[in-house]
């Protein structure tokens, strides 16, 4: 059993891994954001041969040409 000299370690230990998981979070979010984007896009130019899925990987260099 921990005794209570050891409570401000553990409440450090909290605090670092609630950075981590805001973190974490703030990048899913980010990464939903931008799937929300290429989404919306890709139905806005659903009429066209135009894909922005594929337009915005090339970008990034996920697609080679």
């Amino acid at each position: 059993m921990l005794g209570s000299e050891h409570c401000e370690d553990v409440q450090a230990l909290a605090e670092e891994k609630r950075q981590l998981v805001q973190a974490q979070i703030d990048g899913l979010l980010t990464i939903k954001s931008v799937l929300d984007d290429l989404i919306c896009s890709c139905q806005n130019d659903a009429l066209t041969d135009h894909c922005a899925f594929i337009e915005a990987l090339s970008q990034k260099g996920f697609l080679k040409d």
